[in-house]
């Protein structure tokens, strides 16, 4: 089964259009799943006291979430309603 994409990651060391990639809620954090597994190992776990959630969005309806890696910033856009409701609710 195809892993269905709900994200969208940025960084200095990423391409600038960003990589697609799946995220989940786990009990530590979140769990990152990439389109791009050449690039990027296949997941990827970031506990939540490293994160920062901000909301984003022209409406508003996104949640951004900010981490470091490996000296290199990330940004996480989501805007899929059940990813962002697994955070409220996790």
């Amino acid at each position: 089964m195809a892993v269905q994409l709900n994200a969208l990651c940025f960084g200095s060391d990423l391409p600038g259009q960003g990589i697609p990639c799946h995220v989940d809620t786990i009990a530590e954090g979140i769990a990152l799943t990439f389109s791009d597994q050449q690039s990027q190992p296949a997941t990827q776990t970031v506990p939540f006291g490293q994160l920062s959630l901000d909301a984003g969005g022209f409406d508003h309806d996104q949640l951004v979430v900010k981490w470091m890696q490996s000296g290199a910033g990330r940004t996480l856009f989501i805007k899929d309603a059940a990813a962002i409701a697994a955070f409220r609710h996790g």
